[in-house]
């Protein structure tokens, strides 16, 4: 949530998505994970966003991602 409303990285994770080929939704990739959240930032007014298809992603990534299990922000961004 805080880069989103970081408007350097935003813009340029726009572009970035732009250049990048979209995967399967069954199976998406970080970077579309990601994309997904951030378009839900941006087109809606509820306080929170359902992050399960990143933490899918993310739970491939690491075992401390694993389904069940509770991280923090640090230990997320250290991942990335």
């Amino acid at each position: 949530q805080s880069l989103w409303h970081t408007s350097a990285f935003r813009e340029a994770f726009k572009g970035h998505c732009a250049e990048h080929p979209r995967c399967d939704a069954a199976s998406p990739c970080f970077v579309c994970a990601l994309h997904d959240i951030f378009c839900s930032f941006e087109h809606t007014e509820a306080p929170a966003v359902r992050p399960d298809a990143l933490r899918r992603v993310l739970g491939t990534m690491h075992a401390r991602f694993a389904k069940g299990r509770m991280n923090d922000a640090g230990e997320t961004f250290s991942t990335i």
